[in-house]
């Protein structure tokens, strides 16, 4: 693996595309001020009455949210106020959280038979005015988890077990990388997952620590580790609950422990 200077943002990035690129990350600790942030009470401004939402995040920009619904459909509502500004349909299912940007909305969906199962996939742009389809493309097996926007890129995971970067212009397939199991992850936890397991290193390390993020997508693991005294090896099993890393850290590596790749972290 090699090593390269790289910023906590461009992490955070590679998080979304996981399992695409191997490389060895480098961090130099700094001391984390704790912070006490104090919430107003929650409540609810308002409500979308439907007895068809489905286990999938909705996508949002600045102004609206949209909302997957069972039966391949999509609606726009407004952010401020919940109004219904559109409705698409585009039948079959929806098989992951679509993504949102300032033109358009991806969605990815799928076909099912009876007696076959999935029998295919679409990946859809949607038009920010209306959802009439910008582009589509035709896929083999259906997309899982939740879609992932980079720059000009789009990334998924596959049931097929590849992970896969489309042109968001177009909907071309840039590249697809094999993994040999279905890819089911949710690029948003994983976010989380890293952020906290970075933040809680960097924040209860003495000054002077280098903090590493290890990724390797073939073998199919991400590790934070440091420099002290006890680092575990590169080959080392994974750790099921890490000791003397303090609750944050656990927490996180629990929680992306579920996620793929799994996770691994040493103090």
């Amino acid at each position: 693996m090699r090593v390269l200077p790289i910023t906590f943002k461009k992490i955070l990035q590679i998080v979304l595309v996981v399992g695409c690129v191997a490389s060895q990350l480098a961090i130099p600790a700094t001391r984390v001020a704790p912070e006490i942030l104090l919430s107003q009470p929650l409540t609810v401004r308002w409500k979308y009455e439907s007895n068809v939402t489905l286990n999938l995040t909705p996508a949002f920009d600045n102004e609206r949210i949209y909302l997957p619904l069972a039966g391949g459909t999509i609606v726009a509502l407004k952010a401020r106020d919940g109004q219904l500004l559109w409705r698409s349909e585009m039948g079959g299912e929806l098989s992951a959280s679509p993504v949102a940007d300032d033109a358009m909305i991806y969605v990815s969906s799928e076909a099912l038979s009876p007696m076959q199962g999935h029998v295919g996939g679409a990946l859809r742009a949607l038009g920010r005015e209306g959802g009439v389809t910008q582009w589509m493309t035709p896929l083999v097996r259906p997309l899982r988890g939740s879609l992932a926007l980079n720059g000009g890129k789009l990334f998924a995971g596959g049931i097929d077990g590849r992970a896969y970067a489309f042109d968001k212009r177009t909907g071309g397939v840039l590249w697809s990388i094999p993994f040999g199991a279905a890819l089911n992850g949710h690029p948003v936890l994983l976010q989380l997952a890293l952020r906290n397991l970075v933040e809680n290193a960097l924040g209860h390390t003495p000054p002077g620590t280098q903090v590493e993020v290890q990724l390797d997508p073939q073998a199919r693991w991400l590790q934070v580790c440091d420099n002290g005294a006890q680092v575990a090896g590169r080959g080392a099993a994974p750790v099921a609950a890490p000791v003397g890393l303090g609750l944050g850290l656990g927490l996180g590596h629990h929680r992306h422990h579920r996620q793929q790749p799994r996770s691994r972290s040493a103090d």
